[in-house]
């Protein structure tokens, strides 16, 4: 977890797939937001592929699509 003034973010996340589609990774990003307001951090910043199973998987769970960032590389 990345945490600055009023922000956490999460990143780089998966989850094994013996654990996949059992609420894992719901419970552990709970979890996540939980603790990050009590620390005095309101905003969680999640970051997924734009279209990936990720992205759709935190829109259900109730997160919201604010910005898209480009990376590059070469």
């Amino acid at each position: 977890m990345v945490r600055t003034p009023g922000l956490s973010g999460v990143y780089a996340v998966a989850t094994e797939p013996e654990y996949r589609r059992r609420g894992v990774s719901g419970a552990v990003l709970e979890r996540v937001r939980r603790d990050a307001l009590e620390c005095g951090f309101p905003r969680l910043v999640l970051q997924a592929l734009t279209d990936s199973y990720a992205e759709r998987y935190y829109v259900k769970l109730g997160f919201l699509a604010r910005y898209v960032s480009r990376v590059w590389r070469r």
